[in-house]
């Protein structure tokens, strides 16, 4: 009979630790409830979400999420990939448009989504917020147009744009546009085609009293001449990192003009730098806060003589780590 008891009172007391447990694992999943997240929390997960897929995933679930994504505190970062024109419309007619003061970014991936996004929207001022665009695919006529607008954009600091041109290319008109946008600080521009570029024309002569760009970081991503690098960098005194994706040698002799000082230029990177040895050395001159330089060159034997590279760091670049 004792037994009994004992096995009894056992019982119940088991039931009671499980009934605990489970209303400890009930009010442990109450507390992580998505609902009873703080709005503070949700707008640092915002952050990390792109802009279209938070209005997708929120928008239609209850009156709150709806607040909180209307919220004009909520920048919004916009990426379209989808080839299907309905989507691009429909992410510009219900959240672009109704929520130009509030975009932070824009990529657009491909000519077709942009040639899309520019039947439906115009960047202009009212893309007061604006602080990076990344355009892939896109031709230069296009280009030349958009960057008319991007002018008017106070806080733009970031361009990225892949030009896709069928042959030699003449980027000129887009160098001399983009030095005018007013507050950029980044750039970089490739080139995609499906033909071998022989060269890529982009001469741009400095005009008297033209203001110069503010861009400190400059990415040359296809083929450059060293005679049109020489006429981009009078453009950028400003400039602290410089990337070239191919230099090559000029039709003509280069003069580098002593007067050229770029004194905010720390970082240099030539992934091929295909150039003799001796005009190399007369352009690296102008360079004496030169910090860092990466240069692939497979060759030149001048490339090779420590002694001229010796006199050339001692005189020129005494900061090179």
């Amino acid at each position: 009979m004792y037994q009994i008891k004992r096995q009894s009172s056992f019982s119940e007391s088991l039931n009671v630790e499980n009934k605990k447990l489970r209303t400890f694992s009930e009010d442990n999943i109450s507390i992580t409830c998505i609902e009873n997240l703080s709005n503070e929390l949700f707008y640092e997960i915002f952050e990390y979400l792109d802009g279209y897929d938070i209005y997708k995933a929120f928008c239609n679930l209850n009156t709150r999420f709806q607040r909180l994504i209307t919220c004009s505190s909520i920048s919004l970062n916009i990426k379209l990939c989808s080839n299907a024109p309905s989507e691009v419309k429909h992410c510009c007619k219900t959240v672009i448009i109704p929520n130009v003061h509030r975009i932070l970014s824009l990529d657009l991936e491909g000519e077709s989504i942009i040639n899309d996004f520019f039947k439906h929207c115009i960047i202009n001022s009212s893309f007061h917020r604006l602080q990076s665009i990344a355009l892939s695919r896109i031709s230069i006529d296009r280009a030349v147009v958009l960057l008319f607008y991007l002018k008017s954009l106070p806080r733009l600091f970031s361009l990225t744009m892949n030009i896709e041109e069928e042959w030699n290319a003449d980027l000129s008109d887009i160098y001399r546009m983009i030095f005018s946008l007013p507050s950029l600080k980044y750039n970089k521009l490739s080139l995609f085609s499906l033909f071998d570029v022989e060269n890529a024309n982009i001469f741009v002569p400095l005009a008297p009293n033209e203001q110069f760009s503010t861009i400190e970081y400059l990415v040359i991503n296809h083929i450059c001449t060293l005679s049109d690098l020489i006429s981009v960098l009078y453009h950028t005194p400003q400039l602290r990192h410089l990337i070239c994706d191919n230099l090559v040698e000029s039709d003509s002799n280069v003069q580098t003009e002593q007067s050229m000082t770029l004194s905010n230029l720390v970082y240099i990177r030539f992934n091929v730098c295909d150039i003799n040895f001796d005009e190399f050395e007369i352009f690296m001159k102008i360079f004496s806060q030169l910090q860092v330089l990466h240069i692939s060159q497979e060759y030149g034997k001048a490339y090779l003589d420590a002694d001229r590279w010796k006199r050339l760091i001692i005189k020129h670049m005494p900061h090179l780590r």
